[in-house]
């Protein structure tokens, strides 16, 4: 680890600018972490002063004439500094902590360190895991090994909770989701293959050290709220008549039209009939088109029916639970204030249980990524070709082109159950910065996208300000630097 001459920001041995200011990093310009102490930052200035005159008069300086305006100036520059680091630390979050894990396959055990400290070993491998939003909380699934010779893998496994210490929550657990404090983890045990060809479980909220279950006959469609006290779930229930019209529709599947055959324009003697073929192949061509368009709309009617077939309602839970109706629980607020789900082919957000107060944020199908802010009062998501955000169930903001928001390398975030839902460290989308192909974008305080420049591969420092890329100026490995707050600015060159 090396640190930035210019700011002092640490900087890592891999990288050639500073990710907080974006100046260059050259060898003479850094001072490597593995010297000892204070010297990391100051080494280059002390030796500079020692050979210098400064220090002669230094020690010749009558301090006791300055020394009341000085105490004053440093107090005053101490609270600039602190002012400075709480406005700027209002945008985005930085994570503090760092999991890591790795499995010993000779002692067959995995290997937990939090912050590099505190070696916790478990056995078996993990499965899967997911952290909390500021990295201090980890859960994960273990499937330890089996001494039976006819062992295969099953779909449960032990569910772990560390956080420098670990802790066991529940065996024969099939999914998980941890909220996003890390205090809480929802679960799902019991499973349990139905007649009708569904897996449905047991939903489990574990808290405090202790488990609860929440509900039965539920399936995999679950969701836990920031803070670990409000659950969203669907459940699995059976129609037969549906079952029946399904059976009955996959009997009656329309039939592929038969490729014209020789005898169609070949007459007896084997004489070549033109016009024959051609009035047969536009007969097959146009049979074609129609069995398409059959089946397409078969298809459809099916794929409705084995919907309705396992469809259920869905549910909010906060110590009691209350219904949302026959949805797909996508996300949930705490207290349930805002519900995100899908119905009907498309995806709405909801406020609490009023369903006369839901938005429509665009086709189920088309919507990719909800991205929130870590209070989930406004989420950043693409549908149909625009990035758009929406802000405590109101207006949809429409902006420029699809992309993914820039954020600092160190921000805080997690992903909530799905890779494609995720919480950000940052208050507000306002006053941000989005890519989209090899086009930047400010979001400003209006949630109106203004254009900051053509580039490839940004980067956002950690001052939130400073976007790093590589210019399309047609010339390989140029670096380029600009502030994006800054109206009118122009690029500086790096490397």
């Amino acid at each position: 680890m090396a640190f930035c001459s210019s700011c002092g920001s640490q900087v890592s041995d891999n990288e050639k600018f500073c990710p907080s200011c974006g100046t260059p990093v050259e060898s003479e310009q850094v001072q490597s972490s593995n010297s000892q102490g204070k010297e990391n930052k100051v080494g280059g200035f002390i030796e500079k002063l020692k050979s210098s005159e400064i220090l002669e008069k230094i020690k010749n300086f009558d301090y006791k004439k300055y020394l009341k305006p000085a105490i004053a100036a440093v107090i005053a520059l101490v609270v600039i500094i602190v002012a400075v680091n709480v406005v700027s630390g209002m945008k985005y979050e930085t994570q503090k902590h760092v999991i890591q894990h790795y499995y010993n396959s000779s002692d067959e055990e995995t290997v937990l360190y939090l912050d590099g400290k505190k070696e916790t070993k478990v056995d078996g491998s993990v499965y899967r895991y997911q952290n909390n939003y500021k990295g201090d909380v980890m859960a994960f699934l273990v499937e330890e090994e089996d001494d039976d010779e006819d062992y295969s893998y099953s779909s449960t496994y032990t569910l772990y909770r560390y956080d420098g210490k670990l802790k066991k929550v529940a065996d024969e657990v099939s999914y998980f989701m941890i909220s996003s404090n890390g205090k809480s983890i929802a679960y799902t045990t019991d499973e349990e293959e139905t007649d009708y060809g569904v897996t449905t479980y047991t939903l489990m909220l574990w808290k405090g050290g202790k488990s609860k279950e929440v509900a039965n006959d539920v399936t995999e469609n679950f969701f836990i709220s920031p803070n670990g006290k409000t659950v969203a779930y669907s459940v699995s229930e059976f129609d037969e008549d549906a079952q029946k019209e399904y059976e009955e529709l996959q009997e009656n599947e329309p039939e592929y039209p038969e490729y014209p055959s020789s005898s169609d324009y070949y007459d007896d003697d084997y004489n070549f009939d033109e016009d024959g073929y051609d009035e047969a192949m536009d007969a097959y061509y146009d049979a074609s088109d129609s069995y398409d368009e059959d089946y397409e709309e078969w298809q459809n009617k099916l794929d409705d029916l084995q919907e309705s077939i396992t469809s259920g309602e869905s549910f909010v839970w906060k110590n009691k639970a209350k219904s949302v109706g026959e949805v797909e629980i996508l996300a949930v607020t705490d207290n349930y204030k805002y519900i995100y789900y899908n119905k009907d082919g498309n995806t709405y957000v909801q406020k609490g249980l009023k369903s006369d107060k839901k938005v429509k944020m665009g086709e189920a199908d088309s919507v990719s990524y909800l991205i929130f802010n870590k209070k989930m009062t406004e989420c950043f998501y693409s549908e149909g070709g625009k990035s758009k955000i929406i802000k405590k169930a109101k207006e949809v903001k429409t902006l420029k082109d699809s992309g993914f928001p820039l954020f600092p390398e160190s921000t805080a975030g997690a992903t909530l159950g799905s890779d494609t839902v995720i919480m950000a460290g940052l208050t507000t989308f306002k006053d941000t910065f989005y890519g989209s192909g090899d086009t930047v974008y400010h979001i400003n305080n209006k949630f109106e996208p203004e254009k900051v420049a053509k580039c490839d591969s940004a980067q956002l420092a950690d001052d939130g300000k400073t976007i790093i890329f590589i210019k399309d100026s047609g010339k390989d490995g140029e670096i380029y630097k600009i502030n994006g707050k800054k109206s009118g600015a122009e690029p500086k060159l790096l490397v």
